[in-house]
C-alpha cells in the first residue's frame, strides 16, 4: 500500500530530465566511437604494402561503429526529456571524434587526402554544433510566443479531430500531426495542425478536448494559436496562464 499513485510517480520518473551525467558519458561514448572510427579508417586506408594492418586497427573501425550507433540510440530518448538537447548535438559529438581520430592518424602516416577528411569533419561538428544552438533559440522564442498568448489571448476549448496515427504504429513514441478544431468568438469552426511526439504511455484519443488559446483580434492566424495539449510534448513548456 502507498499513499503516491505509483503509475504518476513512474511517469514522471520517466520525463525527469537526465543528469548532467548521463548526458556527459553518452557524449563521451559518441566521440570515442568516432574516434576509434576514425583512426581505424585511416590506417586501413594507408598503403599496407609497406606495413599491413595491425588486428587494433581492423577491430577499431567495427568497435568504433559499434559505440556510435549505440550511443546515437541512447541519445534519442534523451531528447525527449531535455530542451537543451537535441539530434545535432549528438552528431557533432561522434563527426568531433572521427575528425579528430582521423586527422590525427592522416597526420603520422603523411596522407594529405585523409588529413582534410579529418579536417572537414571537424568543420562539420562545429557547423552541427552551431545548429544546435539555432535550433534551442527557436524552441526558446516558441516557448515566450506561447507564454505571452496564454496571458493575452482568447481561451477556448479544443478537440481532437484526428490523432494522426493509428494503434498498429510501432515504437515507445510516434511522432505524428495531430489535427484540431474549436469555434472561436464569432461561433466560425476552425482546424489547427499541431507536429507531436505522442508517448503511448499518454495516447491521444479522437474527441479528446484540451484548452486552446488564439488572438480575438486575428483567429485565423495560425502561429498565434496555442494548444495545451501540443504543448505538453513540447520540450520547452510555458508556465501555465493564472
Amino acid at each position: 500500500m502507498s499513499t503516491i499513485d505509483p503509475i504518476a510517480a513512474r511517469r514522471a520518473k520517466a520525463e525527469r530530465a537526465p543528469g548532467a551525467l548521463r548526458v556527459g558519458l553518452n557524449l563521451v561514448v559518441l566521440v570515442i566511437g568516432g574516434y576509434l572510427t576514425g583512426v581505424g579508417w585511416t590506417e586501413m586506408s594507408a598503403d599496407v604494402t609497406e606495413s599491413p594492418p595491425s588486428t587494433v586497427t581492423m577491430a577499431a573501425v567495427p568497435v568504433g561503429m559499434t559505440l556510435t550507433v549505440i550511443g546515437l540510440i541512447a541519445w534519442g530518448p534523451l531528447l525527449l526529456r531535455s530542451s537543451k538537447l537535441g539530434i545535432a548535438q549528438g552528431l557533432a559529438a561522434a563527426a568531433s571524434g572521427g575528425g579528430l581520430g582521423t586527422w590525427t592518424t592522416a597526420r603520422e602516416i603523411e596522407s594529405r587526402v585523409a588529413e582534410r577528411v579529418g579536417l572537414g569533419l571537424l568543420v562539420l561538428a562545429a557547423a552541427l554544433l552551431l545548429l544546435s544552438l539555432f535550433a534551442y533559440r527557436r524552441r526558446i522564442a516558441r516557448a515566450r510566443l506561447a507564454e505571452e498568448l496564454m496571458k493575452t489571448g482568447t481561451r477556448t476549448l479544443a478537440t481532437v479531430s484526428d490523432k494522426g496515427y493509428t494503434a498498429s504504429s510501432e515504437g515507445s513514441s510516434v511522432f505524428t500531426t495531430v489535427t484540431f478544431t474549436f469555434h472561436d468568438a464569432h461561433g466560425v469552426q476552425r482546424w489547427v495542425q499541431r507536429p507531436m511526439m505522442v508517448r503511448r504511455a499518454a495516447p491521444i484519443t479522437d474527441g479528446q478536448t484540451t484548452d486552446l488559446w488564439y488572438d480575438a483580434q486575428d483567429p485565423g492566424n495560425d502561429k498565434h494559436i496555442v494548444v495545451a495539449l501540443a504543448l505538453e510534448s513540447m520540450r520547452i513548456k510555458p508556465p501555465t496562464p493564472s
